[in-house]
């Protein structure tokens, strides 16, 4: 009886030595080959305690360790420097660009095709209606948001418009700058300075898109301010 009670407390002894060795296998570990790095701003020194590695939100931060003598935005903030916040977020996850706008079911938005001067309006992945528009277009291709939609809308002209007709140039925000009829009777600004307009006749000096009054009007009130631009 005296050896088995003899064996099972050896047993006991082993089974306690191999918990330690493991702990301290994997605290040695941990802190050898893992960096916790906190989010911007919350880095006062350079050393980072292990009860930081959590955010607010739950979320682990990790990053591999960063060498002694390589320059980084993350070393440069911990040790005080003005680093850029957007150059030091570790990498979390990796999401890929998308390969092209994915509408809602029921979104309605608007696409531009610069090389042909097409105005596309969709609802979803759905076409509702094809312009063609004259003009051109200065807007480099990617994603917008339709900032103000005006009707009767005045066209506001800068100094060239002056200077080319022999004109005095009158002071910013003068009443001679604002000019009725030159957008016609509805405008969609996709910019401050880049109207879809309907006026009589297409201008370098409005610059923007034309389209005739009949399509404009089709178009106007399905296009809300915020409604997606996309300019391919």
């Amino acid at each position: 009886m005296m050896k088995a009670e003899f064996r099972s407390r050896r047993r006991v002894f082993v089974l306690l030595g191999a918990a330690a060795a493991a702990v301290v296998l994997y605290a040695g570990c941990s802190v050898s080959d893992v960096t916790l790095v906190p989010p911007p701003g919350s880095v006062k020194s350079a050393s980072l305690k292990l009860d930081n590695r959590y955010l607010e939100s739950g979320t682990i931060i990790l990053s591999h360790v960063i060498p002694e003598k390589q320059s980084s935005p993350v070393r440069e903030l911990a040790s005080g420097g003005d680093a850029d916040p957007k150059l030091m977020a570790p990498l979390i996850g990796y999401f890929p660009p998308s390969l092209g706008y994915l509408p809602a079911d029921n979104e309605t938005w608007l696409e531009i095709v610069r090389e042909s001067k097409k105005l596309v309006l969709h609802r979803g992945n759905s076409v509702v209606k094809e312009l063609q528009a004259e003009g051109a277009i200065d807007l480099s291709p990617g994603e917008y948001y339709l900032q103000n939609p005006l009707k009767d809308p005045l066209w506001y002209a800068p100094d060239e418009y002056f200077k080319k007709r022999k004109l005095r140039v009158p002071p910013d925000g003068d009443r001679m700058r604002y000019r009725r009829g030159a957008l016609g009777k509805y405008a969609l600004y996709i910019t401050t300075t880049f109207p879809i307009h309907c006026g009589s006749v297409w201008t370098e000096d409005v610059g923007g898109l034309r389209v005739s009054t009949a399509d404009m009007s089709a178009i106007y009130y399905m296009l809300p301010m915020g409604t997606p631009v996309i300019i391919r």
